[in-house]
């Protein structure tokens, strides 16, 4: 009986977990901004570092590639400009900044 009990509850917590990443994929498609570690994540950086690295080589990358940002201290970019910078570096015409750290 509290196996039946627990079985149930598992179940529940599946659903509602489900629902959650399904809000939470809601909500990062309907921004038009992103944030530097979803576009990280989108081009591929390693966002699990201590040092935040991926922050300047996306930081590099607006600068090189004229991608629209807004905000200094938060910065935001331009969803479809990450999209197109992401087809030019699956196609090789672009890369992603490195230099030094």
């Amino acid at each position: 009986m509290e196996n039946d009990a627990l079985i149930t509850a598992i179940k529940e917590n599946t659903a509602v977990m489900r629902e959650l990443l399904k809000l939470e994929r809601a909500r990062i498609t309907r921004s038009e901004w992103m944030t530097p570690e979803e576009v990280a994540q989108l081009i591929g950086l390693d966002t699990n570092t201590t040092t935040k690295y991926y922050r300047r080589q996306v930081s590099r990358a607006a600068d090189r590639y004229g991608l629209r940002v807004t905000g200094n201290k938060k910065p935001r970019y331009w969803r479809a400009d990450i999209i197109e910078y992401n087809r030019k570096l699956l196609a090789g015409t672009a890369v992603i900044p490195g230099g030094n750290r």
